[in-house]
C-alpha cells in the first residue's frame, strides 16, 4: 500500500514537471514579451513627445530671438552703440532719444512676453532698462527664464559694441500644448535649463521655481546632468 502511494506522488510529480512546468514557463515568457513591447512603446510614445516638445519650444524661442536680433540690429541701436563706444559725446543724446523711441516702441509689441529688457554697452555698464510694472513682475518671479543674452555687433566690422539682455517669461516660451504630450494617469512633462538644475516646466505644478534634485532626487538628477545638449525635455509616462 505504501508502495502504491509512492507511486502515484512520483506519477503525479512528473506530470507537475511534464504538463503543469512548461505553462508555468510559457506564462513566465509571455510576461516577459509583454513587458518589453509596453517598454518599447513607452520608448516610443517618449522620443516622439520628447520630440514635439523640443519643436514647440524651438518655435517659441525663435520670436524670442528675433526680439533680440531686433533690438541689436537696428540702425538706431547700432548708432548709439557705436557712438557710445567711439566716445562722440557731442551727438549721444540725439542718438540715445532715437533709440529709446524706438526700443520703446518695440516694448509696447511684445513688452509682455518679457520680465524686462537691458541694453548694456561693450563694458557691461547699462544703458537702458525696460521692465514690466512692479505687480506684473511679482506675479511672473517664478515664471521668468534664464535670460538672452544678443551681443550687439557693428556691422561690416562685426566689432562688439554692446549687448541686449532679454529675460523671458515661461509662458511666452513654453506653450500651454506641454501638458498635452504627458501619457497615462501618472505621467508628466519635465523641462529643466541646460545645465540640469532648475525646472523650468513641470506639468504637474504651475510654479517652477524648483530645483531639478527635489523633483527627480539626487541619482536621476545627475544622470540628466551628464547628459550633453541644451535645454532638456524629461517625460514620464505613467500607467
Amino acid at each position: 500500500m505504501l508502495h502504491l502511494k509512492s507511486l502515484r506522488h512520483r506519477v503525479l510529480l512528473l506530470f507537475a514537471i511534464l504538463a503543469v512546468g512548461p505553462l508555468l514557463a510559457l506564462g513566465m515568457l509571455d510576461y516577459i514579451h509583454a513587458r518589453r513591447a509596453v517598454e518599447r512603446i513607452i520608448v516610443s510614445r517618449t522620443d516622439a513627445s520628447a520630440k514635439r516638445a523640443m519643436e514647440l519650444i524651438a518655435a517659441r524661442y525663435a520670436l524670442v530671438e528675433s526680439d533680440a536680433l531686433l533690438l541689436s540690429d537696428n540702425a538706431e541701436t547700432q548708432d548709439l552703440f557705436a557712438r557710445i563706444l567711439a566716445g562722440d559725446s557731442t551727438h549721444i543724446a540725439a542718438a540715445r532719444a532715437s533709440t529709446d523711441r524706438f526700443i520703446r516702441t518695440v516694448w509696447e509689441h511684445a513688452g509682455s512676453s518679457y520680465q524686462s529688457l537691458e541694453m548694456r554697452d561693450a563694458r557691461g555698464s547699462l544703458v537702458f532698462r525696460l521692465a514690466a510694472d512692479s505687480d506684473v513682475a511679482t506675479a511672473n518671479k517664478d515664471d521668468t527664464l534664464p535670460p538672452m543674452v544678443q551681443p550687439i555687433t557693428q556691422t561690416g566690422s562685426r566689432r562688439l559694441l554692446g549687448s541686449v539682455v532679454l529675460r523671458p517669461l515661461g509662458r511666452a516660451v513654453l506653450p500651454a500644448q506641454l501638458s498635452g504630450l504627458a501619457f497615462g494617469r501618472s505621467g508628466y512633462v519635465l523641462v529643466t535649463d541646460s545645465s540640469a538644475k532648475r525646472v523650468l516646466y513641470d506639468s504637474r505644478r504651475p510654479a517652477n521655481s524648483a530645483s531639478v534634485i527635489e523633483v527627480l532626487g539626487p541619482i536621476a538628477a545627475a544622470e540628466l546632468a551628464a547628459a550633453r545638449g541644451g535645454g532638456r525635455v524629461v517625460q514620464n509616462g505613467g500607467r
